[in-house]
């Protein structure tokens, strides 16, 4: 049953990100992932990691459905109610609302923490989408991937290491997803300007020399030369990397029984740092 829902999820994936996800090896993680966890969490494990991204898809490509009902299909599966949806993409937010409602009624008690992480990381994107056109400060821009990485990171933690103290938990996921959302918007960074967001702060322009231009009323390009700015950028996020390994080397000596899947979560992390070193 999760083959056939990994195997649907992939399909559903857009082609950037499906040819991400092979070249950098996520897909063959996401399988070691898949093949340890007992099927009950198997289902929620691949749902979470592929539904939110094809629910951030269907919202930047079209204007047909908004946040707020797809939160509202979502909430209202997790409270049982049966709801007749035709679009696939919304009957998968259906799935794992129930998924999730089943597993907190066999008491898998990270369900209910999982949940709200899904409501808190959709209340983090309605922010960062009026944020379009806008330039942020360097302390807006780290706490915006810290809010976003982190929720993700502990969306995959709940259901890997069930076991681990929460603060454990947390503090691996903020410093891993800010990490690793730092990573995604260099390796973005020209998809994310097409679309009208700006992932340098402002203190960088400055440092560097980067002039921002908007070339229609959707999209922006950034003048001047990034290269020593992909540069220097790229050095930074390494260092964050290497702070979020000594984070899970030190949790892992307290807590061995949890090697195999923080090392899996790590191994996912670092896919996306190797994808930012080739930007």
């Amino acid at each position: 049953m999760g083959l056939n829902i990994e195997k649907e999820m992939i399909k559903k994936s857009n082609p950037k990100r499906l040819s991400e996800m092979k070249k950098y090896g996520r897909i063959e993680t996401y399988k070691k992932i898949n093949s340890l966890l007992h099927k009950d969490l198997r289902e929620g494990f691949i749902l979470i990691n592929h539904v939110l991204a094809i629910i951030d898809d269907l919202l930047d490509n079209q204007n047909t459905y908004s946040l707020d009902k797809i939160e509202a299909i979502f909430c209202r599966s997790f409270k049982g109610e049966n709801l007749a949806i035709e679009n696939n993409s919304l009957k998968q937010i259906q799935k794992l609302g129930k998924v999730l409602r089943s597993l907190h009624n066999r008491r898998f008690y990270n369900a209910d923490k999982i949940y709200q992480e899904v409501i808190r990381y959709w209340k983090i994107d309605r922010k960062d989408r009026i944020r379009k056109f806008k330039i942020l400060s360097a302390k807006e821009l780290d706490n915006l991937n810290k809010n976003i990485g982190g929720s993700i990171g502990k969306q995959f933690l709940l259901f890997l290491t069930p076991n681990l103290n929460q603060k454990l938990i947390f503090k691996i996921a903020n410093s891993y997803g800010r990490a690793i959302k730092y990573a995604d918007n260099l390796s973005d960074l020209n998809d994310d300007l097409s679309r009208g967001y700006i992932n340098i702060s402002k203190e960088d322009l400055k440092r560097y020399e980067l002039i921002v231009e908007r070339t229609n009323p959707n999209q922006i390009i950034i003048k001047g030369n990034l290269k020593n700015y992909k540069q220097c950028e790229f050095q930074k996020i390494e260092r964050i990397f290497e702070k979020s390994q000594e984070i899970t080397k030190k949790v892992i000596l307290k807590n061995k029984q949890e090697k195999i899947m923080i090392k899996l979560f790590e191994d996912v992390a670092i896919s996306w740092l190797n994808q930012a070193r080739e930007a």
